[in-house]
């Protein structure tokens, strides 16, 4: 369940709300196509918030039961849900929150662990599990960089391009059709996304490579949401 939230107002009411459960408060960062946003979290017993610092009608929160998976690279915690939540960006399952303080870091990490458990049991009658979400095609690909660079999957999904990292969760993207203004492919095994905003992004694949007529119709799908913009 998604809970957008109108203003900061409705924070400090919170306890108020949760009775005499305790609630956490965190500063944090959320990880962003175009950076990161900073703002807050918020657990209480049953419930996460993120508090959009600069946006604060973009905040959103989920209950416990929607954690399906936790992973931790470096010092970021990665959460995989089983259903969207919408940030500024739009709607996604995969959120990547760093805490600077690494006891309060800890802590969440603990809260998102418990939380796990009530994620894999079964879906209620007409629920969809996230993992059921359709992605048309899946490469390996690798992003290289001045120093370094991250393996990951490039997956296509009905409405955007996601780029996963495997090793630095900072370097993972997601791309809405509407916001990519050009996709570049140089050949099976190297392609380029140019989006309207934020850095482009230059990824080798491995494997089969992606093929003339995958490409083709991704390309059609990122021209049809883009007319649409």
């Amino acid at each position: 369940m998604t809970v957008k939230l109108l203003s900061l107002a409705s924070l400090v009411l919170a306890p108020f709300v949760f009775a005499q459960a305790p609630v956490h408060v965190f500063n944090a960062e959320l990880s962003a196509p175009f950076g990161a946003i900073p703002g807050k979290v918020v657990v209480h017993e049953t419930m996460l918030t993120f508090v959009d610092q600069e946006k604060p009608e973009s905040s959103f929160a989920l209950e416990k039961g929607n954690i399906q998976s936790l992973t931790r690279l470096n010092d970021s915690l990665v959460v995989q849900l089983r259903k969207a939540v919408r940030d500024r960006v739009g709607e996604s399952t995969r959120l990547s929150f760093r805490l600077p303080v690494a006891s309060e870091s800890a802590v969440l990490e603990q809260w998102l662990e418990k939380g796990m458990a009530a994620a894999t049991a079964a879906p209620k009658p007409g629920e969809t599990p996230a993992d059921s979400t359709t992605y048309r095609f899946k490469f390996p690909a690798r992003r290289d960089k001045m120093i370094g660079g991250t393996n990951g999957t490039l997956m296509v999904t009905e409405s955007r391009l996601i780029f996963e990292s495997l090793d630095k969760a900072e370097d993972s993207r997601r791309w809405e059709f509407k916001d990519i203004k050009e996709l570049k492919r140089k050949n099976p095994f190297e392609v380029e996304i140019v989006p309207f905003q934020g850095e482009k992004y230059s990824l080798k694949l491995s494997g089969k490579g992606i093929e003339t007529n995958e490409f083709n119709e991704i390309v059609e799908s990122v021209t049809k949401a883009r007319t649409a913009r």
